[in-house]
């Protein structure tokens, strides 16, 4: 049994908090298949509700943690910019866990996100106030998580207080009380003081994006010692990426991706035809070793929804790749990395390392790609350099 298992609510998050841990050290897993082999230090498993309805997301979660006794830590990754079910998801692994605290600090200093004063926070500004205000109602985290019962409460530690020594948190967070506990933190520093004093407090429940997990990935040492910091991926052939994301971060990345000479195919809607054209297309560019990017952000008009354009793209794959791998593959949005992976029939993603903070790459492990290597990179992560320098990384193989 993995000592520390991690649920996301999509592909990308899984990937991008698990891979703090195989930074240093700890063979880690993505199971993208529940069936799939789970033996190593740290798993991460997606339940794919980042578009439920409440309800129906902590019931998915309820039925993933059904399978999770024994771990010595459990970890409820969260949009580090409040999408989703957060509440809702972490009571519910609270309830299968028998756990009556949980400790939640989703700064992610690497990417941009603070927490101040309770509130979350992407380059200073308020969520609600930046381009990711329409899809939350507020930046505010104790407001997020409070609860109608005791069990349910929620209480804040403030910076000045993270801030204070490791004694004065310590004695915060082994308080007894019940409830859920918001945890500012503005910097690495910040968190990596809140993992130890959650550690020596006894926790056992945590909460965060993936900054939280490099801060503990520093403190818990692997059970062994391996090559896994060491091992570069092996890649032969043109590079596909899948830019799956409306996000205007990924959309950027593409146009810079553009001026540097890397392919970009763009299907205007999803008809026969069109899949035709793009299948014929994409195989002629990866026949002459050329890399390609398949974006779907010209789709965004179109009346079909975006789990159908995931999907719609998966299948696009699937038969792209049946003539001939190619050598590696970027995959933008956990929405359509699941997609994909899943039409792939791939079991799982062992993680090595990152191109950028929180851009993981690793191993696809099972199906038709065995052994390929694969990037996955969530639609907000990143600068406009990114998609670019994923396909540079994967061509170094020095």
């Amino acid at each position: 049994m993995a000592r520390l298992a991690i649920i996301a609510d999509d592909l990308t998050g899984a990937a991008d908090a698990a891979v703090a841990f195989a930074r240093h050290g700890h063979p880690t897993r993505v199971l993208l298949d529940p069936t799939f082999d789970p033996s190593t230090d740290i798993v991460a498993l997606t339940s794919e509700t980042r578009h439920l309805a409440s309800v129906a997301a902590a019931e998915q979660v309820r039925q993933i943690a059904r399978h999770l006794s024994g771990t010595e830590w459990l970890y409820k990754k969260i949009d580090s910019t409040l999408r989703g079910n957060p509440a809702a998801e972490l009571l519910a692994l609270m309830d299968a866990a028998g756990e009556t605290r949980a400790l939640v600090a989703p700064a992610f200093p690497a990417q941009g996100r603070t927490t101040f004063a309770g509130r979350q926070l992407l380059d200073g500004v308020a969520l609600e106030e930046t381009s990711f205000g329409a899809e939350i109602t507020t930046s505010s985290l104790p407001h997020i998580f409070h609860g109608d019962d005791a069990c349910r409460s929620t209480r804040l530690i403030g910076l000045s207080d993270v801030r204070q020594g490791d004694r004065r948190l310590r004695t915060l967070l082994a308080d007894p009380a019940p409830g859920v506990i918001v945890v500012d933190a503005a910097t690495e520093t910040d968190l990596d003081s809140i993992a130890a004093a959650a550690l020596a407090a006894g926790l056992r429940l945590l909460s965060g994006s993936a900054g939280l997990c490099h801060a503990l990935a520093r403190l818990i040492a692997p059970l062994s010692t391996g090559e896994v910091d060491r091992v570069r991926p092996i890649v032969a052939g043109p590079v596909l990426a899948i830019a799956g994301s409306q996000h205007r971060t990924t959309i950027a990345q593409v146009e810079s991706a553009r001026s540097s000479g890397i392919v970009i195919i763009e299907p205007r809607g999803c008809s026969p035809s069109e899949t035709a054209r793009i299948i014929n297309a994409s195989r002629s560019f990866l026949r002459i070793n050329r890399d390609l990017i398949i974006s779907s952000h010209r789709i965004a008009a179109s009346a079909i929804g975006d789990r159908d354009v995931a999907a719609w793209l998966a299948q696009a794959v699937e038969r792209i790749v049946e003539q001939g791998l190619p050598g590696g593959l970027i995959l933008t949005g956990g929405e359509v990395a699941s997609a994909v992976c899943g039409r792939l029939h791939s079991g799982a993603i062992d993680l090595h390392g990152e191109v950028q903070p929180g851009i993981p790459w690793g191993i696809l492990r099972g199906g038709p790609l065995d052994t390929l290597p694969i990037i996955t990179k969530a639609g907000g992560f990143g600068d406009p350099t990114t998609l670019a320098a994923a396909f540079a990384f994967l061509h170094d193989n020095d």
